[in-house]
């Protein structure tokens, strides 16, 4: 993560140079798009290495001889300091992509620009198949794993940060709550189609042909929406921004559309 760290400041640097370190006389500004889209690709690439560590499993080849697992579960420690990582470098909106010089030249749009990498990591860390690699290590190691109980916890903990102190939630925040509700939805109550959708989607690294109605997943999703749902009601009841109690009383009705579908 420290790597990640590091990565991450180069970029920052690298920002408010770009228009400037791409223009050539007598060109459009495709270069300055292109090279923006290279600074969001790589930031995605490093989230993406810090967020391995969540349900990750470390393999040390050994020869027969050799004592010792080969295969280990990433420490319960080092997973929650990736979560912690996630909160403040992604789901903390990283304002320092957002340059509306270079939007206005080239037609990048911000919201979905931002939407689209906290979306990548968090379908990423809930998928199924990561949270089923969550419970069994759970099932292997007790109180010493690192619990999808806890996940749902820590990630709550960055994403719903206004909750508490009945803060204005702004229009990146908004959507990246309401991508976590989708989700946790998707998880409680996936499609029932099947067949080469499904398919497409585990070949993404979103899903997994785990069968969540045999596992403790529903079950703590469950949970956790449930809990959540009391305190976005308290909070929609307290904030004094309008917009932000449009967002929240819509988050509660999708709670409870998700905890108890019409279907």
């Amino acid at each position: 993560m420290k790597g990640a760290a590091y990565g991450i400041k180069n970029l920052q640097r690298i920002i408010p140079n770009l228009e400037e370190w791409t223009k050539e006389p007598n060109k459009d500004f495709s270069n300055l798009r292109e090279m923006y889209n290279q600074v969001t690709n790589q930031f995605t690439m490093y989230m993406g290495h810090v967020a391995k560590y969540i349900g990750g499993i470390t393999e040390t080849p050994k020869m027969v001889e050799e004592t010792g697992p080969v295969y280990e579960v990433v420490p319960k420690a080092k997973q929650k300091e990736a979560v912690d990582f996630l909160n403040k470098q992604l789901f903390t909106t990283p304002s320092w992509l957002i340059d509306n010089e270079i939007f206005d030249k080239t037609g990048i749009n911000a919201i979905s620009t931002v939407g689209g990498l906290q979306d990548i990591i968090l379908n990423r860390i809930l998928a199924t198949r990561n949270l089923t690699k969550l419970i069994d290590a759970e099932a292997e190691k007790g109180s010493n794993a690192y619990s999808t109980n806890e996940l749902l916890s820590d990630l709550k903990k960055g994403i719903w940060s206004e909750l508490a102190g009945k803060a204005k939630i702004d229009v990146y925040r908004r959507n990246l709550q309401k991508s976590y509700i989708n989700i946790l939805d998707g998880l409680l109550n996936p499609p029932k189609s099947g067949g080469s959708s499904d398919i497409i989607v585990i070949m993404l690294g979103g899903g997994s042909l785990t069968n969540t109605d045999k596992s403790d997943i529903k079950s703590v999703v469950r949970a956790h929406l449930s809990s959540l749902r009391n305190e976005v009601k308290a909070a929609a009841a307290a904030t004094t921004d309008p917009m932000s109690r449009y967002h929240l009383q819509d988050i509660l009705v999708r709670i409870d559309n998700s905890l108890n579908p019409k279907d």
